[in-house]
């Protein structure tokens, strides 16, 4: 049991990954409410509290990629865009913490793999979790298209770069069930 800064309710981190997964989905949810900086606060206490560093409890297969690895993707021909620096619903943000989320992180991928960053992703990504001021802000910052976590295809006609659908790839999406959302976007939307 782990106690949470500003929250009724401590943290049961269960011996099993189920109990985990559900508990960790709950303070997400907590997280995901709160200003920025208490967020990033919050979460500073629980690695303090857990005996962990910034990424010490991941499993391997869980951890950010390390700059070399981001670099060698880079080469290769992938694309890599921004996430912003510290993860945060980015509507909640004053202009300035907007500004250096999206400038930042936009310029340390630039200087990393030498290439042009024209495509962010929003944290999170839903309804609420960017706004238009965010997508002009995303704009001004120099980014060419924002992509959200918004299920759906983009029509030509009514095209919202700052606000471009995706069809959502998850760890439980099977090989014939992702062709098939390649081969026939439109059934997915």
């Amino acid at each position: 049991v782990v106690p949470v800064a500003g929250w009724d309710q401590p943290l049961r981190l269960s011996a099993d990954r189920a109990g985990r997964r559900c508990e960790l989905l709950r303070l997400l949810r907590h997280l995901k409410r709160l200003p920025n900086a208490q967020r990033l606060q919050v979460m500073d206490d629980l690695r303090r509290k857990i005996g962990a560093g910034e990424f010490g409890v991941a499993s391997p297969e869980s951890r950010p990629l390390n700059w070399d690895q981001v670099r060698e993707m880079s080469h290769g021909g992938i694309e890599i865009g921004s996430h912003t620096v510290s993860h945060p619903i980015l509507s909640n943000l004053s202009d300035a913490e907007l500004e250096r989320e999206l400038v930042d992180s936009k310029t340390e991928i630039e200087q990393q793999t030498g290439k042009r960053v024209e495509v962010i992703s929003y944290p999170v990504g839903g309804n609420g979790a960017f706004d238009e001021r965010v997508q002009r802000a995303t704009e001004q910052a120099g980014y060419r298209l924002g992509c959200s976590y918004l299920a759906g295809t983009n029509r030509l006609s009514n095209l919202k770069t700052f606000a471009l659908k995706r069809l959502h790839v998850e760890r439980y999406t099977t090989p014939s069930y992702f062709s098939a959302m390649l081969n026939l976007p439109e059934v997915f939307d």
